[in-house]
């Protein structure tokens, strides 16, 4: 919740050291922020771009 204070942010991500997921928060035009979420072999995409795949995020990891 405190990074949703910065005025200046658009966009964060929460990635998951637990487990496959990741959380983005977006704030659109009128400061209300959107919460988008990606699990398992989910592709992460942000404003519709895939940014990448769970899989290649979690590359390397344990995390099944």
């Amino acid at each position: 919740m405190a990074y949703q204070k910065l005025p200046g942010l658009r966009a964060h991500w929460i990635v998951s050291q637990t487990e496959r997921l990741v959380e983005i928060q977006t704030r659109d035009a009128d400061g209300r922020w959107t919460i988008s979420e990606f699990s398992a072999d989910d592709s992460v995409s942000l404003d519709g771009v895939i940014v990448a795949s769970l899989g290649r995020i979690y590359s390397g990891t344990d995390i099944a």
